[in-house]
């Protein structure tokens, strides 16, 4: 079972501050939110199974919360546009954090120990935050959204970060099943958008 914020949820009184949750998350993550948008601050989240939150169709902020050792993704962020500030990722099996077709977020003064996963989808701004992970995590941009002419959909802003060894980018290439062959992008992509800016170099294949 889950703590669950769903779309009955009345976002402006729905406040998780100063929470503990834990051994939860049989199927869905530890907090699970759907069609709603809390608030969550102050909390932890460890020992979850599949995540420590989950989050769909959801604009919630998270603000000081520390996700840790959790058996899947630390947050698994789906048609989302979160805020995600001053928060504590480690020890979680697969990545700390996971966007998958979400726009407008923000990740800021965050520390992840296992790495960043932006799928198709619009992150506004990553900015000053601390890249601690191995080879095996690094922060990854799926080209998984192109448009019909093969271009990236995935607006993003890096700026401000460190890490422990090198800020490495890794991109994943695949083209879409309706693409133009004849507009086929190079590879490795830039990341091109409105406003892309990758800090760092992508490794060799």
């Amino acid at each position: 079972y889950s703590l669950e914020f769903m779309d009955t949820s009345d976002d402006a009184t729905c406040v998780l501050d100063h929470c503990i949750v834990e051994y939860a998350g049989y199927t869905q993550g530890g907090l699970y939110i759907y069609k709603s948008s809390p608030t969550v601050l102050n909390s932890t989240f460890r020992h979850n199974a599949n995540a420590g939150i989950y989050a769909g169709y959801s604009s919630s902020t998270f603000s000081g919360n520390t996700v840790s050792d959790n058996s899947g993704y630390g947050m698994l962020l789906n048609f989302a546009s979160p805020a995600i500030a001053t928060s504590t990722f480690s020890g979680n099996s697969n990545y700390d954090i996971k966007f998958m077709n979400s726009g407008d977020g923000t990740l800021s003064g965050c520390t992840l120990n296992n790495g960043l996963y932006v799928g198709n989808g619009v992150l506004d701004a990553i900015t000053g935050n601390t890249f601690n992970y191995d080879n095996s995590h690094p922060i990854r941009l799926g080209a998984d959204g192109r448009d019909r002419r093969g271009r990236h959909r995935l607006h993003l802003l890096l700026a401000g970060q460190e890490g422990g060894q090198h800020l490495r980018l890794f991109f994943h290439q695949r083209q879409a099943p309706d693409a133009d062959p004849r507009h086929r992008p190079a590879a490795p992509p830039s990341c091109r958008g409105d406003r892309a800016t990758a800090v760092g170099t992508a490794p060799s294949a």
